[in-house]
């Protein structure tokens, strides 16, 4: 087999032959050194550990903002962001902490939350959770109450003293025919 437009091979009988043996080079040492099912174990300890942390961080954050506890607040990443329907997005502690305590301020306000899924990366930095949340709305006299469904995505990091924070927190309404 020649190249195009150049007369050399590029495809010899020497390098065909030279492709099992690199193939069972590469093979050998693996079949050769058995997995350490401590290493393995070590790892999956981890795993459920952070996966344990993100589920606590999550369900401080859904009672939180189920009863309007402050310490919501300081579940956010510093660049932490929501990105809710109908507002503009509200980034950093401080204006995520305005967010809230307008939420919190309002006696008609409630919302109830219910995860799907929680997921922590093969490398335990990165995390998510999604649901299904309602959110009841009212004025002051607790008139024209609304009611809104949506899904949400929280995204967690892992900071560098070890607790994981979110940095995003996104809400979509569902569909009206839903």
């Amino acid at each position: 087999v020649r190249a195009l437009g150049s007369g050399k091979p590029w495809l010899t009988l020497q390098s065909l032959a030279a492709v099992p043996l690199g193939l069972a080079l590469c093979n050998c040492d693996s079949a050769a050194r058995p997995a350490d099912p401590r290493v393995d174990s070590r790892a999956a300890i981890v795993a459920a550990a952070e996966m344990q942390a993100v589920k606590d961080v999550e369900t401080q954050f859904i009672e939180g903002w189920e009863s309007k506890d402050p310490v919501v607040r300081w579940l956010y990443a510093p660049d932490g962001v929501i990105v809710m329907p109908n507002v503009s997005p509200q980034q950093g502690t401080t204006s995520i902490a305005e967010t809230f305590d307008r939420y919190a301020a309002n006696p008609n306000a409630a919302l109830d939350f219910s995860n799907m899924k929680t997921v922590v990366s093969a490398g335990d930095d990165v995390a998510f959770s999604q649901g299904i949340y309602t959110a009841r709305e009212a004025d002051a006299g607790n008139r024209n109450a609304k009611l809104h469904q949506g899904y949400y995505l929280l995204v967690y990091k892992k900071q560098p003293d070890g607790r994981w924070k979110v940095v995003q927190d996104v809400s979509s309404p569902l569909p009206d025919d839903f």
